[in-house]
């Protein structure tokens, strides 16, 4: 009895211990504890020098916004006042319908997604793919 006890313990340690590593190798700046306003300071310097974080994994919190007439979502981040704006389009990981299978305009949303760097694209040189949403 005693050994099957301390197999199951050894088990379950394990498979926490995995867990936790897993997640901690599994995104690279991890901004859910930050403040809005550090966020925004952080995705500004993102913006600034994309190649420096390019395939680099981010979890990130912001506001959810769609365009329709452009079929793209967007999570928006501000400034701590709410005064200064930046809005980065996301490709989520598996198809969605907007507005089905997205979450409500202006609600708070969690991606956790790669950044992918486009120069060819002067007017969003980044955006975040495969972008997996909590709401």
């Amino acid at each position: 009895m005693k050994r099957f006890i301390v197999l199951v313990c050894t088990v379950v340690l394990c498979s926490v211990s995995l867990g936790i590593a897993k997640a901690e190798t599994a995104v690279d700046m991890d901004l859910t504890a930050f403040n809005r306003g550090i966020t925004y300071a952080q995705m500004i310097q993102v913006c600034n020098a994309p190649e420096s974080y390019d395939g680099k994994t981010f979890r990130v919190k912001g506001i959810f916004n769609y365009s329709e007439s452009k079929g793209t979502a967007r999570i928006i981040f501000s400034d701590s006042t709410g005064c200064c704006e930046l809005a980065m389009m996301f490709i989520p990981a598996q198809p969605l319908e907007y507005p089905d299978d997205y979450p409500p305009l202006y609600s708070d949303i969690v991606i956790t997604a790669k950044l992918a760097v486009d120069s060819s694209n002067p007017e969003m040189p980044c955006r975040f793919a495969d972008a997996e949403i909590e709401w």
